[in-house]
C-alpha cells in the first residue's frame, strides 16, 4: 500500500516539476520581450569586439591639416583636396607679387610633403 502511495506522489510531483509555470498573457508578453532583448544584446558587438579607432601621430595629423581634409579620409578625397590646394596656391598665380609668391611656395612645399607621405601610406 505504501509503495502505491509513493508512486502516486512521485507521479504528481514529477508532473508538477516538468510543467511550465502558468502565465497570463501579460506575463507571457513581458517574458517574450525580455527574451528578444537578450537575443539582440547577444548579437550586438561589444566594445571589446569592435576594433579601436586608428591612432594618428601629431605629424600625420599635420599632414591631414595641410591638405584640409579630415583624418581617415579616403585616398580619392586626399587627391581631390591636393589638386584644389595646388590650383589655389600655385606660385605662378602671383607673378607680380613677390611676397605672395614666396608664401605660396612655402605652402606648396608643405602640401607636396603631406601628399607624398599620405600617398606612400595608402600605397599609391
Amino acid at each position: 500500500m505504501l509503495d502505491r502511495i509513493f508512486k502516486i506522489i512521485r507521479a504528481n510531483i514529477g508532473d508538477a516539476l516538468s510543467q511550465e509555470p502558468q502565465m497570463d498573457s501579460l506575463e507571457r508578453e513581458l517574458y517574450r520581450q525580455y527574451q528578444e532583448q537578450m537575443r539582440k544584446a547577444a548579437a550586438e558587438p561589444t566594445y571589446e569586439q569592435t576594433p579601436p579607432p586608428p591612432a594618428y601621430s601629431a605629424e600625420e595629423l599635420g599632414y591631414y591639416q595641410a591638405l584640409e581634409v579630415q583624418p581617415g579620409a579616403t585616398f580619392e578625397q586626399i587627391k581631390a583636396a591636393y589638386k584644389l590646394m595646388v590650383k589655389k596656391y600655385h606660385p605662378d598665380r602671383f607673378p607680380n607679387e613677390p611676397d605672395k609668391q614666396k608664401t605660396a611656395i612655402e605652402i606648396i612645399q608643405r602640401i607636396n610633403i603631406a601628399y607624398s607621405y599620405l600617398e606612400k601610406k595608402f600605397g599609391k
